[in-house]
């Protein structure tokens, strides 16, 4: 791998961030600073550089640059600024219930909520990362050092206790605790490159992490161990969605997305009709035994399938560079991107979905 500025900044169209801002945190390596200031108020933050978007229960959730996290209750037509610890770039969330919730992002924070995403705590940060020792197994002796200034890009929680989450040159975290603790597990997955992991997801009983040159690995034993699932791609997958067990969509770079039936086992190239990166993707609720997703794009198109992730259109809604997209409570759909929180009407019978993932989210 390149030099660590260089390779960080291929990160910048998965995190949705300008690379000069990121090299601040890699190069200079000072994450103090953004860490001991907490996210500025602001009446503009709903029109802040947002990343990623989630639903806790009926609530609206997004967060991007500067720490800014906003929520909405009334299917985004308002916002409220979330209290944060930090003014570091958030990169992903999830709420495990509709209450309690993660954050993560740049210099290795994580974040929890017991509000809904109101107000939010530091739990982790690059620092300690950094003197974590290694429990996931053995790690390649070239593989490159924890770095504070390492950014975490993804979020996932299976109840209120377990949760993991993934970063770049090959970061996992793993907590039993709620994140009160956490190990870094590195070595739980096949990576000795180190590769960038963009996204982690569940399917079914199985948990699923993609990333960068194509690196798809799957989870059987609720992310104790890893295993490599042959990638259709080389390119890089900056997220992934499960419109029912076992079903899969990842998607990434180029206007890059493929469908699997069978748990990766098999694959299969889905034309959306763009060359631009997705780099979002949110579920729709079922209609006629099959679920609806839609994805959006660096370029700010937005797709929708109504067969699962079979096959998708390109919608004549066309809107500023796009990270993440969510479904609302009332049948619309809300993207975040360079011009904040954007929501808009959906097609005829795409419904309301089990929330988003933006980045991945």
């Amino acid at each position: 791998m390149a030099n660590r500025l260089g390779a960080t900044c291929a990160l910048t169209i998965a995190v949705g961030l300008a690379c000069a801002a990121l090299g601040s945190f890699a190069v200079d390596l000072d994450p103090l600073d953004p860490l001991a200031q907490p996210s500025a108020q602001s009446a503009s933050a709903p029109a802040a550089f947002l990343v990623a978007a989630t639903r806790a229960g009926d609530r609206l959730v997004a967060a991007g640059e500067a720490g800014v996290i906003v929520y909405s209750d009334d299917n985004g037509r308002s916002w409220k600024q979330a209290r944060v610890p930090v003014s570091v770039s958030i990169t992903g969330l999830h709420f495990a219930t509709p209450t309690q919730g993660w954050a993560v992002g740049h210099s290795g924070v994580v974040l929890a909520s017991g509000d809904g995403g109101q107000s939010w705590t530091l739990q982790l940060d690059g620092n300690r990362i950094a003197a974590l020792p290694e429990t996931g197994g053995e790690v390649a002796a070239d593989a490159p050092p924890a770095n504070p200034g390492d950014p975490l890009l993804d979020v996932y929680f299976s109840d209120p206790l377990h949760g993991h989450a993934v970063g770049a040159f090959g970061l996992l975290l793993s907590t039993a605790d709620g994140g009160r603790t956490w190990v870094r597990r590195n070595g739980a997955l096949p990576n000795p490159e180190g590769r960038h992991l963009y996204a982690i997801r569940p399917s079914g009983d199985a948990l699923y992490v993609v990333g960068e040159s194509g690196s798809i690995f799957v989870s059987h034993d609720h992310g104790t161990s890893f295993a490599r699932v042959e990638s259709p791609y080389e390119g890089s997958f900056f997220g992934l969605a499960s419109p029912r067990p076992g079903e899969l969509l990842v998607f990434g770079l180029r206007g890059n997305a493929f469908h699997s039936a069978d748990g990766g086992a098999h694959w299969s190239r889905i034309d959306a009709g763009t060359g631009a990166s997705w780099t979002g993707a949110a579920l729709l609720a079922a209609e006629g035994g099959q679920p609806g997703v839609l994805m959006v794009s660096q370029s700010g198109e937005v797709a929708v399938s109504r067969d699962g992730g079979r096959s998708f259109s390109v919608m004549d809604q066309r809107l500023p560079s796009l990270s993440g997209v969510v479904a609302t409570a009332d049948g619309r759909a809300l993207a975040t991107g360079v011009l904040g929180v954007k929501a808009f009407d959906l097609p005829a019978h795409a419904g309301q979905g089990e929330g988003g993932q933006g980045k991945g989210s």
